[in-house]
């Protein structure tokens, strides 16, 4: 009766999937038939919403109709499709976890919204880059666009993207490990969803993150309410991805509790809805619960196979914290089987991770684990080293704890303290009627004292806004000096000289009409303190242009930018480096070939543009040639503390310089910059 049951249910079941796929098919099949009726702008929708049905079943195809209309719009240049193409494109690759190509499309999305004017769909580009860049490890910059994208909803009276802008700051808070502002977040965001249905899944996602919160702070039973909560409010058809993460949140409250089948069984569910959507940072992070799950049960074969399958997603989508959790958790694993070489080396990847991304917990726990294993192979002195860093690392902590109680206690101190002067004040008047109208005199005496202090504040706060303003003002000129750089017209017009003497009239046609295009750059950018970085390339390469006009065998000029650094959207200060190109070009170009190599990458959550120059210099040329140089970068140095005060970065520049026996000079000029997007 029960095998019965259980076939008619698979029949069932068998028949209803079979439906929904023919109704999906034939739905795609009416919009492939729309495609021949319809001209190439009318395809553009079509495709787009092709790959839009596509999406829960094959990420893969969607891809592709979304790119197909890409073409289409590229080729008869109608921007705003072109944005809409990227921007799919962008959800479509964040949903696979390919994050530099996430952002290479959202960042060409938002570059053509912000130049047509269109503001609709800014506030979900910002906070799919800003979780891009949480799922990177890098809070900082994440913490801005979510930043932004709650300033955008809330100047637009958006209340569902300021639900969503807020919880997003929350997950990062989360991250952060300030779990009080974390639940101040939530519960922000909670208060904005109204009952509406348009809320319900922002609802949805907020009662799961309560669930997390709750299940750090040890309350299960809460945490397991919140996940039910979360779950009522999905409808299974729709959010697949949302019902496995939940189903892997609850696994793990059951492992908390103990109860280790419950909990195997919620794991199970979760992997195998997140690998069906192809969920690949889902798919790890179940994977180490998974490998957890094994390693505690003392089944270790297992407990290597997730962990390993879960480093490897890891290291596809670059997640930096994933990597260090699942390392230190093989670590972990050879520890107790035990393998102290292979646990040494595994603690000893995620340590040189943590230290690297300053994640302080996990620092901590690899310092614990490596002594512990330099004690057990009787290696006494990198135990001694490894027990000194924790030591440090843990009293930093526990210094930070006190520190907070001590803050505590010192305000709950002042609060009696001020309670006690109350009452002491309330006893004297009492005791003290008689006194009446020597208290009143008194009274309009302190009044009188009072209105004078603030008279005098007024003042010396407006003389000193008067100095601020003074020292605004002398700042500007400095800096419109810098921008429009004298030696570069002087050179420039030498090089027009040089090619008219050659008789070179087309030559020099062509680096007069440069020339001009330059020097109206530097205008355009005059009152500016920054430019985008890719208008500051393209004004560079056509000043090499031009003195590969001058000389065209003699300049080599190279450029490394690293894929997922969008020169479209970042905002640098305006030709920093120029002053350099500028000397040695005029100075080597015309006797000996030269070579320029622009490397712009991002490190350590700055932006990194390194200018590498090679060229010819004569023995007794060396000394003055280095003075020379030695003065443009005091000079860029000089810029920098300028701009530093004026637009409150923190600009740096570092200088490099070697000398070959064969007279090749080499420089490095290295400038790191916050990242700005304009």
């Amino acid at each position: 009766m029960i095998r019965l049951f259980r076939n008619t249910v698979l029949l069932f079941l068998i028949i209803v999937s079979g439906q929904i796929c023919w109704a999906q098919n034939a739905s795609i099949d009416s919009l492939r038939t729309q495609l021949t009726l319809l001209n190439k702008a009318g395809k553009i929708p079509v495709l787009l919403e092709i790959a839009e049905q596509l999406k829960p079943s094959n990420l893969s195809m969607s891809i592709k109709f979304a790119n197909e209309a890409l073409e289409i719009a590229k080729d008869e240049q109608y921007l705003l499709q072109i944005a809409n193409c990227h921007k799919q494109l962008g959800n479509y690759y964040y949903e696979l976890g390919k994050n530099s190509f996430a952002r290479h499309h959202f960042g060409n999305a938002l570059s053509i919204y912000n130049l047509e004017g269109t503001t609709d769909d800014l506030c979900a580009i910002f906070l799919n880059i800003g979780n891009i860049y949480s799922r990177e490890g890098f809070l900082d910059s994440a913490t801005y666009f979510f930043e932004y994208a709650k300033n955008r909803s809330y100047k637009y009276q958006d209340t569902l993207w300021l639900a969503r802008s807020i919880r997003a700051l929350g997950n990062t808070n989360y991250k952060k490990g300030d779990y009080e502002k974390t639940l101040s977040d939530y519960h922000l965001a909670l208060s904005l969803c109204s009952d509406n249905q348009k809320y319900t899944h922002e609802k949805s996602s907020i009662y799961n993150n309560l669930g997390v919160l709750f299940s750090d702070w040890g309350k299960y039973n809460k945490s397991l309410s919140f996940y039910h909560q979360s779950l009522a409010l999905l409808d299974s058809s729709l959010y697949q991805s949302d019902i496995g993460r939940t189903y892997n949140n609850m696994g793990n409250i059951y492992w908390y509790k103990g109860i280790m089948d419950s909990a195997l069984l919620f794991y199970k569910k979760s992997l195998r809805i997140r690998e069906a959507n192809k969920d690949n940072y889902g798919m790890a992070n179940i994977m180490n619960n998974l490998g957890m799950y094994y390693g505690s049960l003392e089944i270790y074969d297992k407990s290597l196979l997730y962990f390993n399958l879960s480093l490897k997603k890891f290291e596809q989508l670059n997640n930096r914290r994933g990597k260090t959790m699942t390392l230190y958790n093989i670590g972990s694993v050879y520890f107790e089987t035990p393998d102290y070489t292979l646990a040494k080396k595994y603690f000893s990847q995620s340590l040189r991770i943590a230290r690297a991304q300053g994640f302080a917990s996990y620092i901590r726990d690899n310092l614990e684990s490596l002594k512990e294993i330099y004690v057990q192979q009787n290696e006494w002195q990198k135990a001694y080293k490894a027990l000194s860093s924790y030591k440090i690392i843990r009293d930093s902590s526990r210094r930070e704890q006190n520190f907070e109680l001590l803050a505590e206690m010192e305000t709950n101190f002042e609060k009696e303290r001020k309670q006690a002067s109350l009452n002491i004040l309330q006893n004297e008047m009492n005791a003290a009627e008689v006194q009446q109208s020597q208290t009143k005199l008194s009274l309009w005496g302190v009044g009188i004292i009072l209105i004078l202090i603030l008279f005098t504040t007024y003042l010396i706060l407006r003389h000193i806004r008067n100095e601020a303003n003074d020292k605004q003002d002398a700042i500007t000129p400095t800096l419109l000096r810098y921008q429009l750089n004298p030696q570069f017209i002087n050179s420039s017009l030498n090089g027009v000289k040089e090619l008219i003497k050659r008789d070179q009239i087309k030559e020099s046609s062509m680096f007069l009409a440069g020339f001009s295009r330059i020097i109206r750059s530097f205008i355009e950018t005059a009152t500016s303190n920054v430019i985008i970085l890719d208008k500051e390339l393209q004004v560079t390469k056509n000043f090499f242009k031009l003195h590969q006009l001058r000389y065209p065998d003699r300049l080599k000029i190279t450029y490394n930018i690293a894929t997922y650094v969008e020169t479209e959207m970042l905002a640098v200060p305006p030709f920093l480096v120029f002053p350099a190109y500028v000397y040695i070009i005029d100075n080597y170009m015309y006797r000996d070939p030269i070579s320029i190599d622009v490397e712009i990458d991002i490190r350590k959550n700055n932006l990194s543009i390194v200018s590498n120059f090679n060229y010819q210099i004569e023995e007794h040329e060396a000394t003055k040639d280095t003075q020379a140089l030695y003065e443009i970068i005091s000079h860029i140095q000089e810029r920098m503390t300028t701009l530093n005060k004026v637009l409150k970065e923190k600009l740096s520049i570092k200088y490099k310089e070697s000398l070959e026996r064969n007279a090749q000079k080499s420089i490095s000029i290295i400038l790191s910059l916050p990242i700005k997007p304009l």
